[in-house]
Parts: C-alpha cells; structure tokens; sequence
C-alpha cells in the first residue's frame, strides 16, 4: 500500500472531505481521493490552492506535508504531524552537546569519513556493471578509503574537514560522471541552477532525502536546525544534513541507476533557461521511483537516527556525571 501521495499538478485544489484528501483540478472532472487513515505523507510540487482545514485536518491523523518549489528544490516547507517530541532533556542534551567543540570535532570526522566509506562502495559496486572503467574507479575508490582512515587516525578540525570533503567529492564526481551515458551532459555537481538532468535528479533526490530525515529527527524529539558537522546557518536542517552525510552515496547510486537502466531519459526533461527541469512525465517516474526508494531505506534512516539519539544521551549522561563530582 502506497501511504505516500505526490501532487505536481498547477491549480489544483486540496480539501478534506469524510476523512478523504480531495483533490480537484478545473480540466479533469473526476475527483481524486485518497483515505486520509492510509496516508503518511503529501508532497506538493506545484502552485496548488489548500486552507487551514486541510492542514489541521493533516494533522489531526498524522499525515506530514511537504511543500517543493516548483522549479527550486532546496526551497520546500515542512508540517510535521506529530509535531515536537515531549522529551526536552534530549533535545537540551543536544544544545549543551553543540557548544562541546572536541565533540563536535570527532563526530563531524566520523561523519566524513562515512561519507568518503559511501563513495568508495559505491564506486567499488560499480566495478560490476562498468568493468571497462575498472582503473578510474578503483584509483578513486582507493583515494576515498585512505583519506577515511586518515581521518579516523588523525581528525581534522570541521573547516579544514570541509576542505578535504569538497576535494573528494569533486574528484569522486569526476569518475561517478563516467558512469552515465554521455548525452546526459553531466560535468561535475552543479546546484543552482541544476544545468543538465542529473543534477536535477541529485538536487530532488537530497531534497526528499533531507525533508524525510528532518522528519525522522523531529519524531524521536531532535532539533533538525542544530546540527555537528554542518553549523547552524538561517532556514537550514543542519542535523539533517549530518545524517545526510551517512546516505547520500545511496542516493547517487539510485540516481546513476534510474539512468543507466533508463527508467529516467532525456525524454523526461525541459529547459526552463537557466536551468534543466524535470517534465510532467519526468516528475511522474521519479516520484514513483522516489517511493520506492525511500520505503527501500527507510528502516536504516530510523536506525541512524535511534543512533544519535543514543550518542547524545550518553554524553547527556556524562555531562550530569561530571557536574555533579
């Protein structure tokens, strides 16, 4: 059962009905409905007309909205239905956590160095489908790896981890861009605007990817803004973009696959100066896509999650044990 619905349609209208999402839309007379007691999320992807009803009615049977910009996917605004966690001490554990620099310190390393372990795997599985790029991916699969183990040998502090992160990211996208056919364009990461469909497929896909963590955080009673690695910066779900670092190797791999199997084409796309954008039929395919993906990875984004929850406590705990000796 599908518990998550996508609306990219312009003009149409939401409301709630009998405990149904309605969505109506002045070229199709037939209504869509949806059982508000099967839903789990609403992902709106166009101008759409919705009132205070729907969003307290959202609400009400714990169904979280998620509102993209049509053309900009790092804009999007979040409801969370089951709004913020009752447990305070943890998220006060995670502020007092936050102020820890050698703390703060370790863990953005491991961070990291976790996103360096995805590269290189990624790269490495990528050796069965491509063994005709067998040299470029393995060179670079072994660059990630002894940069993760220097890290882990000898952390680096977080401005020159962002440094070193750009720097293999960019030599990582050099040899993953090899992966994809050659009529997609793709020169390197590029967001804003994202110039070719597989920058638009990445931006997408770490947007959801942020949007589902920021939920997951909220859930078990984190604040998704104060993050380790990534510091507080206005309007930003820093922690979520920590835990992104864990997955975004994930993503990239279902990206290259939606290509390399041409479940995505450049059928898919448009040009909208300055930027490439995804379609209608393009939209309909990678949130299908998307769906499946996510119910894929879901169960490891909980996992991770209950794992900072547990970090931070225990250092909460040690914090209590040493104010009070």
């Amino acid at each position: 059962m599908m518990d998550t619905l996508f609306i990219d349609r312009k003009d149409s209208t939401l409301t709630v009905e009998s405990k149904h999402l309605v969505i109506r839309h002045p070229a199709q007379r037939q209504l869509i409905t949806a059982p508000l007691a099967q839903l789990r999320s609403v992902i709106v992807a166009a101008e759409v007309v919705m009132n205070s009803k729907l969003l307290w009615q959202l609400s009400a049977h714990q169904v979280n909205l998620v509102v993209l910009h049509p053309r900009e996917a790092k804009f999007s605004a979040q409801l969370f239905a089951n709004g913020q966690h009752g447990n305070i001490q943890r998220r006060l554990g995670q502020y007092r956590l936050s102020q820890q620099l050698p703390q703060n310190t370790l863990l953005a390393n491991r961070l990291v160095a976790s996103r360096l372990l995805g590269m290189s795997r990624l790269l490495q599985q990528a050796l069965i489908k491509r063994p005709d790029l067998r040299l470029p991916l393995l060179l670079a699969s072994t660059r990630q790896r002894k940069q993760r183990q220097q890290l882990l040998h000898e952390p680096l502090s977080i401005p020159s981890l962002l440094g070193v992160e750009g720097s293999a990211t960019a030599g990582y996208f050099d040899v993953w861009g090899q992966l994809l056919p050659r009529e997609l364009a793709f020169s390197g990461r590029k967001r804003r605007p994202p110039p070719d469909p597989v920058n638009v497929a990445l931006s997408l896909g770490f947007t959801l990817l942020t949007n589902e963590l920021s939920k997951q955080l909220v859930a078990k009673g984190l604040e998704p803004m104060l993050g380790f690695y990534h510091q507080p910066s206005y309007g930003r779900d820093s922690l979520a973009c920590d835990v992104c670092e864990i997955f975004r190797h994930r993503v990239e791999g279902w990206v290259w696959r939606l290509f390399a199997e041409q479940t995505l084409t450049l059928e898919h796309f448009g040009q909208q100066e300055p930027a490439c954008i995804l379609n209608k039929t393009g939209r309909a395919v990678f949130y299908r896509e998307w769906y499946k993906f996510r119910s894929k990875q879901l169960s490891s984004m909980r996992r991770i999650v209950r794992l900072f929850v547990r970090y931070i406590e225990h250092r909460e705990a040690l914090f209590e044990r040493d104010s009070h000796e």
